[in-house]
């Protein structure tokens, strides 16, 4: 899963958003199975969704990734807590 969203961050460097959003969604899917919904690599991937769909000007869809990236973060930093 980390290999895909390697591959994603490459292709929205390179500015191929449509690949981007492809590979950041597989290792999201990926990770929400293997890790469970609420780890910190979860976190991750969501934001980095987030971030390929604001660069692409979806500003909207975007921020519901990044709040979902918040929200995890939160709940993972209340555990440690």
């Amino acid at each position: 899963m980390i290999s895909y969203n390697n591959i994603g961050a490459v292709c929205r460097d390179i500015g191929d958003l449509e690949k981007a959003k492809e590979y950041h969604q597989l290792a999201l899917n990926i990770g929400k199975e293997q890790l469970g919904p609420y780890h910190a690599n979860v976190a991750v991937f969501f934001n980095n969704l987030g971030a390929v769909h604001h660069k692409s000007g979806d500003l909207e869809t975007g921020n519901e990734y990044y709040r979902r990236a918040a929200e995890i973060d939160q709940m993972t930093k209340a555990k440690l807590h």
